[in-house]
């Protein structure tokens, strides 16, 4: 008996139609892939750590300085370059730090609906819980009510009683007064 090929089994987040999985071997590196050649990568929040690998404003001036002096790049053309590369950095900084600010916000409503999704559960339990000692509470009402009115009527019965003995017929009495400013 043949084993299954082994295979990542990543499934991608949005696929419109069949569902699919990666069919690539375990643990490997890059994006994923299923039988038909679809390709797709994970999504993940940026690590807030990272360092770029290089220095890109230093290889940009670099290249600036080789135009100007050997590519024919004017000056005032090179200067112009710089302003708009320095700009366009201090907007990416912008952007960077926009976007780690939006992914921690971003964590923080997830754990804000995590906690909320909790609470509701708790709450749900606790409702469910009262519903059911409410509805247990109504059936001893309605056991008690019953045994009251079977006592009512064992005591009207015992008044009523064609002995008429004076003894019985009070305690009776007493018995339904007693009942009824009970349950008055």
């Amino acid at each position: 008996m043949t084993q299954p090929a082994e295979h990542c089994g990543h499934q991608p987040d949005h696929v419109i139609g069949q569902p699919t999985e990666c069919v690539l071997r375990p643990g490997h590196s890059g994006s994923h892939a299923n039988k038909t050649g679809m390709r797709w990568w994970l999504a993940t929040l940026p690590d807030e750590t990272a360092q770029p690998a290089v220095d890109s404003r230093h290889t940009v001036d670099n290249l600036i300085n080789r135009a100007e002096h050997h590519g024919g790049l004017t000056g005032d053309e090179a200067a112009r370059l710089r302003e708009g590369i320095s700009l366009l950095t201090e907007l990416l900084h912008d952007a960077e730090g926009d976007r780690d600010s939006w992914a921690r916000e971003a964590r923080s409503a997830e754990a804000e609906v995590e906690k909320l999704q909790t609470e509701r559960h708790t709450y749900q339990r606790a409702w469910h819980s009262a519903k059911d000692r409410a509805r247990k509470q109504r059936t001893r009402a309605e056991q008690a009510e019953a045994a009251l009115d079977a006592v009512r009527a064992l005591a009207t019965n015992m008044r009523d009683w064609d002995g008429h003995n004076p003894g019985v017929d009070r305690w009776a009495t007493d018995i339904l007064a007693a009942l009824d400013a009970h349950t008055a």
